[in-house]
C-alpha cells in the first residue's frame, strides 16, 4: 500500500498496564475484536487517509516532530493493522464480502444481544421483562387486550434495558391494551451503515423466546415497490439492537396470547439533509419510501402499527461535549426534549423538524428520521407521551434521553 488508508474505525485513548495505547474499534461490525497499537503512532495513522504515500508521511511526521521516521516502520504498522482487517484493503474486502454472504444466506437472524443487554434463558428473560411494568415506578401490567384500534403508532425507546426498561414499559401497556395490530411495522435507527435512507430484511428474528416471524408478503410489497434497493445495506442488521429490544418485549406480552408478525426497517439520519437547508418531503428516497410503505399497508389487507425505535438526546463527555452535566444543565436538556416531544404529540412535523434544524442537531437526536416516517404515513389525529426519562452515566459526565408515546387516529 504506497497510499495507506485505515478504514473508518473509532479511535480511543485507553492505558493498560502502564501503557499509553489507542484503541481501534470498528463501528460496522465487520471485525468484532478491537485492536490496540501504541499511541506514538497516532502522527502518523492521521495520515492513513489514500491520500499521502510513505514518503508524504515521512515527511510530515519529520516535520511535526523532528525525528526520523522509516519507511520500514510504517510498512510494519500498515501490514499489522491490515491482518486485523482494519486496513481499506483487498483483503478487507474480500472478508467483508464473505461476511455479507454469510449473513445474507441465514434463513433467521440471531439474537446477537442476548446474554450482554439480556438474559439467554426465556425464563428470566420474561420475568426480566415484566418487572419493568411493577409500580411504583412501572406502568403496571396490560389489564386486557385491546379490543379497537385507536392506536396506530407508537414511540419506544431502545437505550440498554437497564436505564430504560421501564420506559419501554409504557409504550408496551398502551400498545397492548389499545391496538390490536397484527404486523408492526419496526421503524429502527441505522447505528452503523452507509447505503441508502431505509433498509429492510426478510430475516426471522430469533429470540431466546423463540422464532418471531416477519411479515415477508409486507416486506415484499415494499421491495417491489420502493424504486431503491431495499436490502443493500442487509448485514446491518445483524448486530442492529434497536429492532430486536422491540421484538423481545412483542413477544413476551403477544408471544402465546396472538399471533403477529413483523416489518424489520433500520432508518438512516437526517441530519446533511436538514443541516444543508433541505426538506424530507423534497428527498425523493424519503417520500418514495414513505408512499410505498403506506401503499403496503393498504394492499397487505393487514391490521397495522408503526413502531419507532428510537432515543433522544444523546449529551457529555461519551459524545465529545466538555461542559458539566449539572442540575442545571439537565434542566435544560429536559426542556428542549419536551418541546420536541411536544410538537410530536401534537403532530406537528413542521414543529418537529425546526427543532431539530433550529439547533443542527447539536443534542444529536437519532430517531429523526423514523419519527418523521411514522407521522407523515399514519398522519395520526392526536399523540399523547406517556414517559420521558434521562439516562444518565455520571462516572461519564453523559446522559442519554428517551421517551414512550402513543399515536392515534379517530
Amino acid at each position: 500500500m504506497d497510499y495507506p488508508k485505515l478504514r473508518p474505525v473509532e479511535i480511543f485513548p485507553v492505558e493498560a498496564e502502564g501503557r499509553q495505547l489507542l484503541y481501534l474499534r470498528d463501528p460496522f461490525q465487520y471485525v468484532t475484536e478491537p485492536v490496540t497499537v501504541p499511541r506514538e503512532v497516532l502522527p502518523i495513522l492521521q495520515y492513513f487517509d489514500g491520500e499521502h504515500s510513505i514518503l508524504d508521511i515521512q515527511t510530515a511526521y519529520a516535520r511535526q516532530t523532528g525525528q526520523i521516521l522509516f519507511s520500514d516502520n510504517i510498512r510494519q504498522l500498515i501490514e499489522s493493522l491490515d491482518s486485523h482487517l482494519m486496513m481499506d484493503s483487498e483483503k478487507f474486502d474480500e472478508h467483508r464480502k464473505r461476511i455479507e454472504t454469510e449473513f445474507r444466506e441465514m434463513k433467521t437472524r440471531p439474537a446477537t444481544h442476548a446474554g450482554a443487554a439480556y438474559p439467554t434463558d426465556g425464563e428470566e428473560l420474561n420475568r426480566t421483562l415484566m418487572g419493568y411494568f411493577q409500580p411504583p415506578d412501572g406502568p403496571g401490567c396490560p389489564e386486557s387486550m385491546a379490543s379497537n384500534t385507536s392506536l396506530v403508532g407508537a414511540i419506544a425507546p431502545h437505550i440498554d434495558l437497564r436505564r430504560g426498561g421501564t420506559c419501554f414499559a409504557y409504550a408496551y401497556k398502551e400498545i397492548i391494551e389499545q391496538s390490536n395490530a397484527e404486523v408492526f411495522v419496526i421503524l429502527g435507527v441505522k447505528h452503523t451503515g452507509y447505503r441508502g435512507m431505509y433498509t429492510a430484511t426478510y430475516k426471522d428474528f430469533e429470540t431466546p423466546l423463540g422464532v418471531v416471524k416477519t411479515d415477508t408478503d409486507f416486506v415484499g410489497l415494499l421491495a417491489q415497490y420502493y424504486q431503491w434497493d431495499l436490502l443493500e445495506d442487509e448485514f446491518f442488521h445483524k448486530n442492529e439492537h434497536s429492532i430486536e429490544f422491540q421484538v423481545i418485549f412483542l413477544q413476551a406480552l403477544l408471544g402465546e396470547k396472538k399471533p403477529f408478525r413483523i416489518v424489520p426497517i433500520i432508518c438512516g439520519s437526517f441530519d446533511e439533509l436538514l443541516t444543508s437547508g433541505r426538506h424530507p418531503r423534497d428527498e425523493p428516497s424519503v417520500q418514495g419510501f414513505i408512499e410505498t410503505l403506506k401503499r403496503a399497508i393498504d394492499e397487505s389487507g393487514s391490521s397495522v402499527c408503526i413502531l419507532a425505535s428510537v432515543d433522544f438526546s444523546h449529551i457529555g463527555g461519551r459524545f465529545g461535549d466538555q461542559f458539566p452535566l449539572n442540575t442545571v444543565a439537565l434542566e435544560r436538556l429536559r426542556e428542549e426534549d419536551l418541546e420536541m416531544l411536544h410538537a410530536a404529540e401534537s403532530v406537528d412535523v413542521e414543529a418537529f423538524l425546526d427543532t431539530v434544524r433550529q439547533t443542527e442537531n447539536r443534542r444529536r437526536v437519532d430517531g429523526v428520521c423514523p419519527i418523521y416516517t411514522l407521522l407523515e404515513t399514519l398522519q395520526p389525529t392526536s399523540g399523547k407521551l406517556l414517559r420521558y426519562a434521562q439516562g444518565l452515566e455520571r462516572e461519564m459526565n453523559s446522559v442519554v434521553t428517551f421517551a414512550s408515546m402513543g399515536f392515534y387516529r379517530g
